[in-house]
């Protein structure tokens, strides 16, 4: 019961994985193992409840090491489907059409003064086209509609301030 209320305070309470949880381990482990052993258990070494200690120790050690050993099986077996675990990790293939690229800064700088049309509603984010390539953008005030034309003011921080050449701002 320590153990696990050791554990319950690891995983609720404590950010990481540290000595409560270890010690919760532990504590589950020693419980395991004096429950495999009978009721008039010694701490002296010669007594044979320290032997059938020892071997329960010896039981409960291979079980947890045989129980890790099938679940890194599994977790492989499993990984390589289309199941559960394949969502853990990125799979699909981040395409500069869809707008993903990483624009380098001296190509930012040189788009200040350049006009453009808004890709996106900025409200006030979005992205901006500028010579047929779209890059992100923040409207320097208020917001900016599709397809509106635009005009590049600074570049900071990879991102583009831009304000709109219509009449309304």
């Amino acid at each position: 019961i320590v153990g696990m209320v050791l554990l319950a305070i690891e995983l609720l309470v404590i950010p990481g994985f540290g000595v409560f949880g270890i010690v919760g381990i532990l504590c589950m482990m020693t419980g395991l193992c004096f429950a495999l052993v009978g009721s008039d258990f010694s701490f002296s070494v010669e007594s044979p409840a320290w032997q059938e200690f020892t071997s329960s120790f010896i039981l409960v050690m291979f079980s947890m090491l045989l129980a890790v050993i099938i679940c890194a099986l599994l977790s492989a077996r499993i990984g390589k489907g289309k199941g559960l675990f394949s969502r853990m990790a990125l799979q699909k293939v981040q395409d500069a059409a869809e707008g993903y690229v990483a624009v380098p800064a001296d190509e930012m700088s040189l788009q200040v003064g350049k006009e453009g049309e808004a890709f996106t509603i900025l409200r006030p984010a979005g992205k901006v086209r500028i010579d047929g390539k779209i890059y992100d953008a923040v409207a320097e005030f208020g917001f900016i509609e599709a397809q509106e034309k635009i005009v590049v003011i600074r570049s900071e921080s990879g991102c583009l301030y831009v304000r709109s050449l219509s009449s309304k701002a």
